[in-house]
């Protein structure tokens, strides 16, 4: 909704595809975004994970990526390990890593809840995990045994507010 929205919004040219065309060919959506020269892309972090995976050098040498400027991932879990291998994968075929951005799509609420920051690669941070199963997040190295990652997904947009709440005590 945001992409549709926002090329009416802005008077920009938007070009979509189809849930069923991706599921048949997830490499379409790189191919459209290289052959009409996208500058803004996202997706769910399945498209991600789908693309890196079946995605060779041969199926993705022709591409040129160079024209994108911000990549979402957003709209489920997000895996800092996905959005990694993607950047890794495809920045020979001219893909920015500082473009990609985490993103918490929030349907329910105005559809966009925040965005990772611009120019820079999507950050993770660790926690606990047996704290946090206790509900509690304490924030501790990456190399701690059962340090837990956590993406950043950035600040809230504009001039709304993020709130970390016990659903029992709201």
């Amino acid at each position: 909704i945001v992409m549709i929205l926002g090329s009416i919004f802005h008077g920009c040219h938007g070009v979509f595809l189809s849930p069923t065309t991706f599921l048949r060919r997830p490499l379409r959506w790189l191919e459209a975004i290289s052959e009409y020269r996208g500058t803004m892309t996202g997706a769910p972090n399945f498209a991600f994970e789908w693309c890196t995976q079946i995605a060779n050098s041969k199926s993705i040498g022709h591409l040129d990526l160079s024209s994108l400027e911000l990549i979402y991932n957003a709209a489920e879990p997000i895996a800092p390990q996905t959005v990694r291998a993607f950047a890794e994968q495809l920045q020979p075929g001219g893909l920015n890593p500082d473009g990609l951005r985490n993103g918490y799509g929030l349907a329910g609420a105005a559809v966009f809840g925040g965005d990772g920051r611009p120019g820079l690669f999507p950050k993770s941070s660790w926690v606990d995990s047996a704290r946090l199963a206790r509900g509690t997040a304490q924030l501790v190295t990456a190399e701690k045994h059962g340090a837990l990652e956590i993406p950043e997904i950035g600040i809230p947009w504009r001039d709304s507010r993020s709130e970390i709440v016990d659903p029992a005590t709201f």
